[in-house]
């Protein structure tokens, strides 16, 4: 069900080679920070097989919001690989920035890969 995979969620959304931790980093240094998907199953043959995540710097200001899609059973990783990339973000300086809030989260199989968004025939009858 889209519904399980989607309270799966977090807000986030790959990078399979995490920064080091920034008191490993040379002086001067800055810690690659973006989480990218190409690295993550996408298989499914149902939607329930899929989530949407982030993909980009994970010390973005605003979000993270979703906008990617892999295989639910890669969320495990994928969160450990996030959290681990967020811990080499700076602190923030300043009270944290006025945001939208993020669409809820959507992913559909077609034709055996995870996409963000509905399929496209969702709705048709």
């Amino acid at each position: 069900m889209r519904t399980s995979a989607a309270l799966l969620l977090f807000a986030c959304g790959c990078g399979k080679t995490p920064a080091p931790p920034a008191s490993t980093l040379d002086a001067g240094t800055v810690a690659d920070t973006r989480i990218r998907v190409d690295g993550y199953r996408k298989d499914c043959t149902a939607d329930s097989d899929c989530a949407e995540v982030y993909e980009g710097d994970t010390c973005a200001g605003c979000g993270p919001c979703r906008g990617v899609a892999i295989a639910a059973a890669a969320l495990p990783e994928y969160r450990r690989d996030f959290d681990r990339l967020r811990a080499g973000c700076p602190p923030r300086e300043g009270s944290a920035p006025m945001c939208k809030p993020c669409p809820p989260p959507q992913a559909s199989c077609v034709r055996g890969t995870c996409v963000a968004g509905p399929a496209p025939d969702a709705g048709r009858p």
